[in-house]
């Protein structure tokens, strides 16, 4: 019996022969239309539809403050330097507080899918890696835990996306735009500024380098106004510590979390993480230049903050078009750029 067993894994995890089950369902796969991956998320995102935790509270103030319901008194940092969805919840005053920031974040998810696709497209894939990308993404647990909450999590992987997709086609004008307003979504999107260094420095465009000098001065300089803006409120500086670190190894939920977001999107990408060295190389700079901080910003969260699922999502850029890679990988051309050989615009 234990022979069999060792037998299974080790044909399991075999390069060529792993995960045949996975790539047979995609072969087998009909042709779907583009918006089938969408209308999945939002069925699967809409049983927990305004799903709250303590965070929540902290937004539903913010949306409330910016209709005139409550005062400053009532806000928290860092959950203030968050304003810009619950500034547009506020903007949709027939509906409560908590539905109008649901609704934003299922909307959020909807346009993050669409950018991955196009992301997708940017990074070589063709019609059947984009299709298998985006329902790896669409049945993923945070589409289910997080994709309509009340929260600022899908608007932040929105964020993110979009900067992936501006990334990957070198339009570095637009990624400066995302990233600069994205902060006021949520700081994670700080993260696509190594991001962008790091992609540069793989790719030898040091020409380039006054482009990333600019966005990272604008995206700084946004993410100071936005502390300015609520500077009446105390301070808040996110810190490591080991008591934190053990609290978070403490929490059953947060290793729940973390599990379920991590362990199905590795196992489906373990193909293509296997064969990564046979990706082009535009497309490996890409991969790369966002894996480094998305590591790092779920390493932090875990010694600095709260660790969580919420935390490993930006991780899915990185993992879905490894997922979709498979065994064939994508065509060999290169990502998409723009014709002037990759100046800011």
């Amino acid at each position: 019996m234990g022979i069999r067993v060792r037998s299974w894994l080790r044909g399991l995890f075999a390069a060529e022969g792993g995960f045949s089950f996975f790539r047979g369902l995609n072969g087998s796969l009909p042709a779907l239309p583009g918006w089938a991956p969408l209308v999945l998320a939002a069925v699967l995102a809409l049983p927990r539809f305004a799903h709250t935790t303590p965070d929540s509270a902290h937004y539903v103030a913010l949306a409330q403050y910016f209709g005139g319901e409550v005062s400053r008194e009532a806000l928290q940092p860092p959950f203030a330097f968050r304003w810009a969805l619950p500034w547009l919840a506020s903007r949709m005053p027939v509906l409560p507080p908590d539905t109008a920031l649901a609704l934003c974040s299922l909307g959020s998810l909807l346009l993050a899918m669409v950018c991955i696709q196009r992301y997708l497209a940017a990074l070589g894939f063709g019609r059947a890696e984009q299709q298998r990308g985006l329902l790896v993404m669409a049945c993923s647990f945070p589409t289910f835990n997080y994709g309509s909450a009340v929260l600022t999590d899908s608007a932040g992987l929105l964020v993110l996306a979009a900067a992936a997709l501006a990334l990957a086609t070198r339009r570095y004008l637009l990624l400066g735009v995302v990233v600069a307003g994205g902060v006021w979504v949520r700081e994670t999107a700080l993260i696509a500024l190594p991001a962008v260094w790091i992609h540069l420095a793989l790719r030898r465009e040091f020409r380039c380098w006054p482009a990333a000098t600019g966005i990272t001065i604008a995206t700084l300089a946004a993410a100071a106004g936005a502390r300015w803006w609520f500077s009446d409120l105390h301070p808040y500086v996110w810190y490591p510590s080991w008591e934190r670190l053990g609290a978070n190894l403490a929490r059953p939920v947060s290793w729940a979390t973390v599990l379920l977001t991590l362990v199905p999107i590795l196992i489906l990408a373990w193909p293509g993480i296997r064969r990564r060295g046979e990706l082009p190389p535009a497309t490996r700079h890409v991969l790369t230049a966002l894996a480094v901080p998305m590591i790092a910003l779920f390493g932090w969260s875990a010694v600095a903050a709260f660790m969580s699922g919420r935390f490993a999502w930006p991780l899915y850029l990185v993992l879905v078009p490894l997922a979709a890679a498979g065994n064939a990988g994508p065509s060999a051309r290169p990502p998409a750029a723009p014709e002037s050989g990759g100046g800011a615009r």
